[in-house]
């Protein structure tokens, strides 16, 4: 290897490193939001500062922070036993949108889509070595091809792969956003409609 192409060699591994960790940081900030996802179907509403249930958790309205605290700590990040993998909680994200016609509105197919691919994008980043392979030609006017090799492809890492992968985490991201907030404005709308009904109007 000539000394340019192993100059180049050495700032392309400077930068693949720092994709890397953008890779798995941007995945871990998608599952967070996908468990808070998961609890606002689950237990709506349960993050209200003004939610204060007695210690023995009822199984009231007032223990749902209490209840969502308890899944979070014993399902979503249990320490004391295995932890559900990201490709569950997006399993089960698909399964209520199947099940709950509220869910199934906000959550669309091509969201559980994106998620899946993020998620074996994440993996793939994580266990698998990515190599540098010069492409042929005279000594001193080599470049490097940068590929991703796993047991079932290779992948190609070059600009447009990382304005797909970028494309991808964006959209994952507005989509979980824009569910949480339709998740939670659908409860406000039914608590004012019971409300309005309460009232007589």
């Amino acid at each position: 290897m000539d000394a340019k192409l192993n100059a180049e060699w050495h700032r392309l591994k400077q930068v693949l490193r720092g994709y890397r960790g953008t890779i798995l940081a941007n995945a871990f900030q998608i599952e967070m939001q996908v468990d808070q996802l998961l609890c606002e179907i689950l237990f709506p509403a349960s993050d209200d500062p003004n939610i204060k249930p007695d210690q023995n958790i009822p199984l009231t309205k007032g223990s749902a922070r209490a209840l969502r605290n308890l899944f979070d700590e014993f399902v979503l990040k249990a320490g004391t036993m295995p932890t559900i993998s990201f490709g569950y909680k997006i399993e089960l994200l698909g399964n209520l949108a199947e099940q709950i016609g509220e869910v199934r509105a906000v959550v669309p197919p091509n969201l559980i889509k994106t998620l899946n691919n993020l998620r074996r994008i994440r993996n793939n980043f994580a266990h698998y070595p990515i190599t540098f392979i010069p492409k042929k030609g005279p000594v001193g006017e080599q470049t490097l091809e940068i590929a991703l090799a796993t047991h079932k492809a290779r992948y190609k890492i070059d600009q447009a792969y990382f304005e797909r992968t970028d494309a991808m985490f964006h959209a994952a991201d507005e989509g979980l956003k824009a569910a949480n907030e339709a998740m939670r404005n659908n409860l406000n709308r039914e608590q004012d409609a019971s409300l309005r009904e309460a009232l007589g109007e």
